[in-house]
């Protein structure tokens, strides 16, 4: 059976408004979406309307068949925490994967503070020390800044251990740039200047050491299609963000980082990262292949969390 993605969405939403999470799964691993390719590109992305297509079928078997086995670990970005992927971890182990969300320091429930992080190593710590204890390899997930801590990560442990990467909305640095160079040059002057972000300097620091986001502002620029809930969720959640790790130069070779397959997740309703701006990501460093999620906001796994379900899924059958 070969489904278009606005129809497969749109039956995905309306069980699971009835139904348990794994009711859900036994209707989702049995369907298949259409991918089209984005004009004058090579690139598959998930899209409402079918222009030119790449049909991506196949027995309703593929994806849990798949599945069984498979490591997924997922990364936040700025203030998360593990937190923020718990429906796309949920749907995931249901459906057979082996998925994990991590904190990193200072975020989620870690006790570190962000103001005394000084490195990406330290940063990544938890992240670097999940990877080493898991056997076999990964499909690794990194959302907004995120994506340069999974690019930290493809580096260190390289292609034997992570089998894909998957930045979702989120940053994919070159070599010799830092978290912060990796974003388009309009991103963050424009989310400082309308204090959705400040930076913050802790006593006797002469620079910033920690990036907070104003909590006032969450639901306009990263919740703004994203159930009111999950906005009030996040003004208790959030947490500072070490800031002077984001000015470490990333050394990426093409041996580690080069050789693992990278996909892109665009967010089609994105205000934090603009869809013009996380266009400018792809042209500067261009995955395998694309895909888009239309109606998501920066926050696509509260905003469209089975659409992303169902893309991760995917991107694991390629």
């Amino acid at each position: 059976m070969t489904m278009q993605l606005s129809s497969f969405i749109k039956c995905c939403c309306s069980t699971a408004a009835a139904a348990t999470y794994t009711s859900v799964l036994l209707f989702v691993v049995g369907c298949c979406f259409t991918a089209t390719l984005l004009p004058g590109s090579s690139a598959a992305v998930a899209t409402n309307t079918r222009t030119t297509s790449e049909e991506i079928s196949g027995p309703s078997s593929s994806v849990a068949r798949t599945a069984a086995g498979q490591q997924v670990v997922l990364v936040h970005g700025i203030g998360g925490g593990a937190w923020f992927f718990f429906e796309v971890v949920t749907l995931l182990n249901a459906a057979g994967f082996s998925a994990t969300a991590v904190d990193l320091s200072s975020n989620g429930i870690s006790k570190a503070i962000a103001d005394d992080i000084t490195s990406i190593e330290q940063y990544t710590q938890p992240l670097t020390d999940l990877l080493s204890t898991i056997d076999g390899q990964v499909i690794l997930l990194g959302h907004s800044m995120g994506g340069g801590s999974i690019s930290f990560a493809m580096e260190k442990f390289g292609p034997s251990k992570i089998s894909k990467a998957v930045f979702l909305a989120a940053i994919m640095p070159t070599n010799g740039q830092t978290f912060f160079t990796s974003f388009p040059p309009t991103c963050f002057p424009r989310l400082i200047g309308a204090k959705d972000l400040f930076l913050y300097h802790a006593d006797g620091s002469p620079g910033p050491t920690s990036i907070r986001a104003n909590n006032s502002q969450l639901g306009f620029f990263a919740f703004n299609q994203s159930p009111l809930q999950f906005t009030t969720l996040a003004q208790s959640l959030f947490t500072p963000t070490p800031y002077r790790p984001g000015l470490e130069t990333l050394n990426l070779s093409t041996a580690s980082y080069g050789s693992i397959r990278r996909f892109y997740i665009r967010t089609g309703q994105d205000r934090a990262i603009l869809p013009s701006e996380q266009e400018e990501i792809l042209k500067a460093n261009p995955p395998e292949r694309i895909f888009e999620l239309h109606t998501a906001d920066h926050m696509a796994f509260f905003s469209a969390p089975i659409q992303l379900f169902a893309t991760i899924s995917y991107i694991s059958t390629l």
